[in-house]
């Protein structure tokens, strides 16, 4: 049996064994990209935020098939300025799509995904690697993946962003939103 960790942006992956635990961590490229937009970032005007990706499978050659992940975090480059707590629903779901083809309606990109973590999160004041244990875990079956995430936090805020790694290598693999007063659509 493997348990495993996924960052995405952001990804790492750790995987135990039964009686002896062998920590393996793979991270898709970021290029040295960054984004204050693309995942929750702590401000105001972002108190809501939804966003859908696909990871390709590239990015995912070290994790096997069949592995069953465990957690999902995030790694950012620059924390915000004050910490910020929310709440965060995480979606997955294995492809075969080379490119994203989720759209850019909330209520059909989450269609066929299974939500994988429901619960708070506290975005970081620092540069650093955050995981959030899965309230179900997740089968990684080979290929691609696509990655998903509704947030909202009721404040207080930040007024620096926090500022995550990216991929930018792939034109229109993700969609993304955000609005201080509703969730968007």
């Amino acid at each position: 049996m493997k348990k495993s960790t996924l960052i995405v942006g952001l990804m790492a992956v750790a995987t135990l064994g039964f009686s002896q635990a062998t920590m393996m961590v793979t991270a898709p490229p970021f290029n040295n990209a960054t984004t204050q937009v693309r995942a929750p970032n702590g401000t105001a005007t972002s108190a809501y935020m939804r966003g859908a990706a696909i990871v390709q499978a590239s990015e995912l050659t070290g994790i096997a098939a069949s592995t069953t992940l465990t957690s999902f975090g995030y790694t950012t480059t620059v924390g915000a300025d004050a910490a910020v707590t929310g709440t965060i629903v995480v979606y997955l779901q294995n492809t075969g799509d080379a490119t994203y083809n989720k759209g850019t309606n909330w209520g059909t990109i989450t269609g066929g995904m299974t939500t994988v973590y429901t619960g708070t999160i506290t975005l970081p004041t620092t540069a650093t690697t955050f995981d959030l244990p899965l309230t179900t875990p997740f089968v990684y079956t080979g290929g691609a993946m696509y990655v998903a995430y509704d947030f909202y936090s009721a404040g207080p805020y930040a007024t620096v962003p926090v500022t995550y790694a990216a991929n930018n290598g792939m034109a229109a693999s993700c969609v993304s939103g955000s609005s201080g007063t509703a969730a968007p659509t």
